[in-house]
């Protein structure tokens, strides 16, 4: 009779236990269910937060090539405008010379105002990768510069800009710009 009643309270716990370890399991998968939708929650946010920290970058650097744009064809503060948007130590690349720091850029802006050379920059196709506070990106240039006078003609010329960038406390400014002037191969008979 003994084994009897301790068989049965064996079995009672077993039951006791299965039950509790059943119990346990559902609340362990739950656990584990909740934890994974965090854990999903907590990756859309943070690519959310990526991808919306990428169309500021992208933004910024478009504005940036706006107020290159109008800084240099309006003349704003006699050059220095334009060179603003350059680090202290920017690079200007064109026509294979290079115009390093404020200054020479204000001398090489200004030296074309003192000839009577105005344009009209149109930039586009605007790309940029970010690579933590620096980055690399290009854009499209079509350059307009008016006739001297009225009724003369206005030149088109089309190129590309190599840009490498820096965020600085005052946003995004060009490390190093590149004009890569594009070329049209004629195919002659």
């Amino acid at each position: 009779m003994i084994w009897r009643t301790v068989s049965i309270v064996s079995l009672a716990v077993l039951v006791l236990l299965a039950g509790w370890s059943y119990g346990l399991n559902q609340e362990v998968g739950e656990l584990r269910s909740a934890l994974a939708a965090e854990r999903d929650e907590n990756v859309i946010d943070a690519l959310a937060a990526a991808a919306a920290q990428e169309l500021q970058d992208q933004a910024a650097v478009e504005a940036l090539n706006v107020r290159y744009a109008r800084a240099f064809d309006l003349n704003e503060r006699n050059g220095a405008a334009w060179a603003d948007t350059f680090t202290a130590d920017g690079v200007f690349v064109v026509g294979g010379e290079e115009h390093v720091g404020h200054g020479a850029l204000i001398a090489f802006q200004q030296g074309l105002v003192e000839a009577g050379r105005r344009t009209r920059h149109v930039m586009s196709n605007i790309e940029m990768t970010r690579r933590g506070d620096a980055a690399t990106a290009s854009a499209y240039l079509t350059l307009y510069t008016p006739a001297d006078t009225a009724g003369g003609e206005v030149k088109v010329s089309t190129s590309r800009y190599k840009d490498e960038l820096v965020l600085t406390e005052a946003g995004w400014k060009f490390k190093r710009r590149e004009v890569v002037p594009d070329t049209l191969a004629v195919k002659s008979d």
